[in-house]
This record gives structure tokens, C-alpha cells and sequence, in this order.
């Protein structure tokens, strides 16, 4: 028998590509740091790997993904199971270095923006490069996205379509142009990061297909395995379902409390969101939100302004039953279209950005950001500036009316401003006296009402934009005896559109670059 006690220990396994001597973990920390992986951190402080060195395949370091890679990995190089907890040792280790010794990479779910241009996640490992002189597709884009398990892989753009080829499946009135042309601008603006979003708000009657656009548009902007949700009840709860989505749609909505409302406003126009990170730490973990969002339901549901100055209001009627079609019909018709319609969003969106630098805007209405690309996309789908805002401001006027229709006090101050030209008093007597003189109205029975003086203070500022649109001036100040509330009717109306309010976001229009 062959005496091996002499053997060198630190010699190669005949059936290894590397050396004994070392534990498994060692042996794995080793080859990931000689490979072509890249490690890194994003801005949220969390470790990945990019294993080709660019963004085609990336994992965060503690995913169960890259503990199975661990395990093929090991057995590729050592002919042999990993050890027991070598994976942890391993994935903590590296997490070490990329968070310390290695660069910050910041991540986007879907798309994404660097110095180059645009660039649009199509989930196989290729992106789409977009700017202002076309767009291609890169199959080895460099690191720029985060990938969820619910996301699916998108369709390849290709050159040819229509961006017309999509109006067959959405329920606007073919004569109604303007509709239209709001949709199919918000659509397209939606593919742009970093960048104030409407909220778009389908509501009309059963069987009315208010749920088939936002399906559509997911399907095109953020494709998933998970379509419509449910509006989270919690804060948290919403803000992690849209850092996990490019582009998020609640369905089938009859309300909305005043906090999810809040929390809908700052995602669409961009904001941070804070949370403890572990309850055993005072580490906070900020999460920076801004997304494309839609929303649906029989009613229009929102009845806060500040809601409804960020969005877009398409009302639908029912669909005819002689234009009904089969499910499965009318999808296979979309999927074989779809290609092409990305191809021509693509192709108008870098269109759009070679036109928006000479987009100047005449006033500025409320999300001034948007008006203006939406200038520039509109021009590029060969419509005019003057048609897209004039379809633009009739929406504006339409959200007033419905923030009006929305506000108990806003309605019952307008009717006490019918008898008066100047009001002025106390929380408590402006209470008292709408009570008195609403008589015919079931205030009482309104959630929106308020129930105490300090109440009214408060529905008064919310309506405040409104009832300036109305020609009712709104003035509240506070002495020592409180504060009083002061209403006037002016002579002369402003004009709405080009009335930021105090965080309107419009003063920011000219902030944006692309």
C-alpha cells in the first residue's frame, strides 16, 4: 500500500482547482476576489455582487440566491458539499469589504439614469440605453438595478410600431383626443426617473375597464407577476411594496385615509421615508420614494387638495356590450403589439428629450416638471405644446372642482360667501355659524366635517387653494385670543393655474434636467 504520510498537505487535490491548507470559506473569499465579480454597496449601505463585473447578474450578499451560488461554486472548484455555515462566513466577510473597502453603487428598480443616458431594465440581464439620439439595447449594461423575484423579464423593443397601436385597448372615446393625449403623455413620461409623476385616477361605473389601463401600463413599464394590490393601510407596508415596484396601481378603491393620502402625494413627487432599521437599534433607514402611481375605483376616492393637485382625473364609461371582448382575445392581440408599442414609446421618449431644452412654459401650473416634458412628448407624438397643456389645464380645472365637491367646508363656505363680501371671527363662531345656516345639509354626517374649532382651522387651510380659485380669500391669524379666521370675496378671480401652493412642487419646474 502507498505510504502517503509524508505527503505535502498544502498540495493540490488531483480533483481540485485549489489549494488544501485552507478552510472552505477561505478558499471561496479567495477565488470571488481574483474573479471578475465586482462587490459593492448601494445607497441604502447594502452589500451585492455584480458576478460578470457588470449589471447582467446582481445579487444582494445575504440572498438565498447567492448562498446556492456559494454551494455550485464550491463544488466547481473543490469537488466537494460547503461545509456547514461556510456560506454565512463567506457572505459576511465579503459584505465586509463591499461596504468598507469597496465603491457605492446606487441601484433603481426597472430605470434608471447615469451620465450616458437612460437606461430601462428588460430583466434578462440586457438593458435598453436611451437619449437624445435614439436608443439601442445593451446586453452587459453596467451596474444600475435592483431585481425583485416578482419582477418578470420584458418583451425586446422593436423598431416599427405605433404608439396609436395601443388606443384600441383603452376605453376613451375615439373623439376624445385630449383624454388621449393625457394618458399616453403620463404613460410616457412614466418611464423617466427621478421625476415628479401624476397620479392617475381612472373612476367611472361597473364594467367600465378601469382596472385593463393599469394592467396595461404595468405591463409596459414595470412588468411583474403581481398586478393590481390592494392600498396598504400602513405607511411602511406602502413604502416597501413601492421601493419593490417601478411603477405601483391600487384597484378598486373606495377610500383613503389621510395618512395613505399624504404618503401618496410625497411618493409622486419624491420624498424621504423613515424607520427604525432593527427595534434593537436607534439606526434610522431612510428610504428615498418617487414613483408612478395609479389608482381606481367607481368614485373618484381622493378628497384631499394636495392629492388632487398631483393628478390626473380620467372619468370612463361603461363599455357597450357589443364592444366587449374575450380576455384571453383581447390580450393575445396586445402581446403580439406590444414589441412594437415599446419600440415607439422608446422612440418618442428620446425624441422628447432632444426637443424639451426649447420647451419654455407661458405660466406655471402645479407640477410645472411634468407640464414641460409633457410639452416635449406631446410635440414628439407630432400633437402641439398648445394642445397638451390646453388638455392639461382642463384637468387642473377638473381636479378643482372635485376638491370643491370633496370639502363639506369648502361647499359651505362658498354658500356663506354668497350673503357676505367680508367675514371674520373665531374657529369656534365659523363652526357655529355654518351649522346654522347648512340646516338643509347633513354636515354632521360627512367624516370631513369637523366636530371641534380646532378642526375647522384645519379643513379651512386645507381647502384654502380652492376657495382662492373660487374668488374667497383666506387670511388666518393668531392673537391672544386665539386665532381668528378672515374671509374675503375678491373682486377679481385668480387664476388657478399658476397658484403654487406652499409645498407645491411647480417652483422646482425649471430644476429638472434631462
Amino acid at each position: 500500500m502507498y505510504d502517503n504520510t509524508d505527503q505535502d498537505k498544502n498540495a493540490p487535490d488531483p480533483q481540485s482547482d485549489i489549494p488544501k491548507g485552507k478552510t472552505a470559506a477561505e478558499q471561496l473569499i479567495n477565488s470571488i476576489i481574483e474573479s471578475e465579480a465586482t462587490l459593492f454597496h448601494d445607497q441604502r449601505k447594502v452589500p451585492y455582487i455584480a458576478y460578470h463585473g457588470d449589471g447582467s447578474l446582481v445579487d444582494i450578499l445575504s440572498s438565498k440566491h447567492f448562498k446556492t451560488w456559494l454551494a455550485n461554486r464550491y463544488w466547481t472548484l473543490a469537488h466537494k458539499p460547503l461545509p456547514r455555515d461556510a456560506d454565512n462566513t463567506v457572505s459576511k466577510t465579503l459584505a465586509g469589504f463591499a461596504v468598507f473597502e469597496n465603491p457605492q453603487i446606487d441601484l433603481n428598480v426597472r430605470h434608471s439614469k447615469n451620465s450616458s443616458g437612460y437606461w430601462y431594465d428588460l430583466g434578462d440581464g440586457s438593458a435598453v440605453h436611451l437619449d437624445s439620439t435614439g436608443w439601442t439595447i445593451n446586453p452587459k449594461p453596467p451596474i444600475l438595478f435592483r431585481r425583485y423575484s416578482h419582477q418578470q423579464v420584458q418583451n425586446h423593443p422593436v423598431a416599427g410600431g405605433s404608439v396609436t397601436d395601443l388606443r384600441p385597448f383603452i376605453n376613451i372615446p375615439d373623439d376624445d383626443d385630449a383624454t388621449w393625449l393625457l394618458f399616453v403623455v403620463n404613460l410616457i413620461t412614466a418611464f423617466v426617473p427621478g421625476f415628479p409623476h401624476p397620479i392617475l385616477i381612472v373612476f367611472g361605473p361597473q364594467g367600465a375597464g378601469k382596472t385593463t389601463p393599469m394592467r396595461i401600463m404595468k405591463k409596459l413599464l414595470d412588468p411583474s407577476v403581481l398586478q393590481g394590490t390592494l392600498l396598504p393601510t400602513k405607511e411602511a407596508e406602502f413604502v416597501q411594496q413601492a421601493e419593490h415596484h417601478a411603477f405601483l396601481f391600487f384597484d378598486n378603491l373606495s377610500s383613503i385615509s389621510a395618512r395613505m393620502s399624504d404618503a401618496l402625494a410625497r411618493a409622486a413627487t419624491g420624498d424621504g421615508f423613515s424607520s427604525r432599521e432593527l427595534y434593537t437599534t436607534d439606526d434610522d433607514f431612510i428610504r428615498i420614494i418617487q414613483r408612478p402611481i395609479a389608482l381606481n375605483g367607481i368614485n373618484q376616492v381622493i378628497s384631499k387638495p394636495d392629492l388632487l393637485d398631483r393628478s390626473i382625473l380620467i372619468k370612463v364609461a361603461r363599455i357597450a356590450e357589443n364592444k366587449r371582448e374575450a380576455e384571453e382575445q383581447y390580450w393575445e392581440a396586445f402581446n403580439g403589439l406590444k414589441p412594437g408599442i415599446l419600440g415607439a414609446i422608446f422612440d418618442v421618449l428620446s425624441a422628447a428629450l432632444a426637443i424639451y431644452p426649447d420647451v419654455v412654459l407661458d405660466a406655471m401650473p402645479r407640477m410645472a416638471d411634468f407640464a414641460r416634458l409633457g410639452s416635449a412628448v406631446a410635440i414628439a407624438l407630432g400633437s402641439t405644446q398648445a394642445e397638451f397643456m390646453s388638455a392639461y389645464l382642463d384637468n387642473i380645472r377638473l381636479q378643482h372642482e372635485e376638491a370643491i365637491e370633496a370639502s363639506p367646508v369648502a361647499k359651505a363656505i362658498i354658500r356663506l360667501m354668497h350673503d357676505f363680501d367680508d367675514w371674520e371671527g373665531f374657529p369656534s363662531e365659523l363652526l357655529s355659524i355654518l351649522n346654522k345656516r347648512d340646516t338643509t345639509f347633513d354636515l354632521s354626517s360627512s367624516p370631513l366635517w369637523p366636530k371641534a374649532p380646532e378642526w375647522m382651522t384645519r379643513r379651512v387651510n386645507e381647502a384654502q387653494t380652492n376657495l382662492e380659485t373660487e374668488g374667497i380669500h383666506v387670511e388666518i391669524t393668531r392673537n391672544v385670543d386665539g386665532r381668528k379666521i378672515h374671509l374675503t370675496k375678491e373682486v377679481n378671480i385668480p387664476d388657478f393655474t399658476d397658484m403654487p401652493t406652499d409645498d407645491d412642487d411647480s417652483m422646482t419646474a425649471m430644476s429638472v434636467s434631462f
